[in-house]
C-alpha cells in the first residue's frame, strides 16, 4: 500500500485540492501539471505553441469583436437615458 503510485496520486490530489480551497488558489496548479502528463493535452500545448500567428490572429479578432460589442451597448444605453430623461 505504501508502494501504490496510484494511492500517493490521488491522496496528493485531494490535499493539493484542500489547499487550493482553504490556503490559495496556486495549489491548484499541481493539477495542471498532472494534467500536461496526458496525451491529449501534450497535443492541445503543441498546437498552440505551434500555431501562434493563427492564434494571436484570432484572439485580436475576438478581442475587436468584444470592443464593438461593447461599444454598441453603450451608445445604446446613453441612447435609451437620454430618450427616457426627455419623457
Amino acid at each position: 500500500m505504501r508502494n501504490d503510485p496510484e494511492l500517493w496520486a490521488a491522496v496528493f490530489d485531494i490535499a493539493f485540492s484542500a489547499a487550493g480551497f482553504l490556503r490559495s488558489p496556486l495549489f491548484f496548479t499541481y493539477h495542471l501539471t498532472r494534467m500536461a502528463n496526458l496525451k491529449g493535452a501534450s497535443i492541445v500545448i503543441r498546437s498552440i505553441t505551434t500555431n501562434k500567428a493563427r492564434l494571436l490572429t484570432t484572439m485580436m479578432l475576438a478581442i475587436t469583436v468584444m470592443y464593438l460589442f461593447a461599444l454598441f451597448g453603450a451608445l445604446s444605453a446613453c441612447t435609451q437615458q437620454q430618450h427616457a430623461a426627455r419623457q
